[in-house]
């Protein structure tokens, strides 16, 4: 999930690439356009994702909100939720994952989010 494999021409090397967050638009349909979002599983790699492509296809910026912050004895663990303006649709709302830092709480709503999106027909996810 880190990235893109492909064999050379050959077949017998593999090649890793990084991930490219969005790399086109395919029309749906319904006369809107999903794009196609390349995950990047490194840390900060799906918020860039969901952020590439609300850049793309002219979306408002994500807001990321802290929804639940648990202080434990040895460690804190964070709830992030995401909330995407989508024009002419109603607001999105995702909530992530427990995480025991702010960062990777927020990857973990930006996942959810593009789930979600794909899950719509907004966009669609290359691994």
């Amino acid at each position: 999930m880190l990235g893109a494999s492909y064999n050379n021409n050959n077949g017998s090397e593999s090649v890793s690439t990084p991930a490219i967050p969005v790399e086109n638009k395919l029309p749906l349909n319904s006369g809107s356009e999903a794009a196609c979002v390349s995950l990047n599983m490194r840390k900060g790699g799906p918020r860039s994702s969901l952020y590439e492509l609300c850049k793309r296809m002219k979306w408002a910026v994500p807001d990321f909100q802290l929804a639940e912050q648990e202080r434990l004895p040895q460690t804190t663990r964070f709830v992030f939720r995401v909330v995407l303006h989508i024009p002419n649709r109603e607001k999105l709302l995702v909530q992530g994952d427990k995480r025991i830092d702010k960062n990777s709480a927020k990857d973990s709503a930006a996942l959810l989010m593009l789930h979600e999106l794909e899950k719509q027909g907004l966009c669609f996810m290359k691994q």
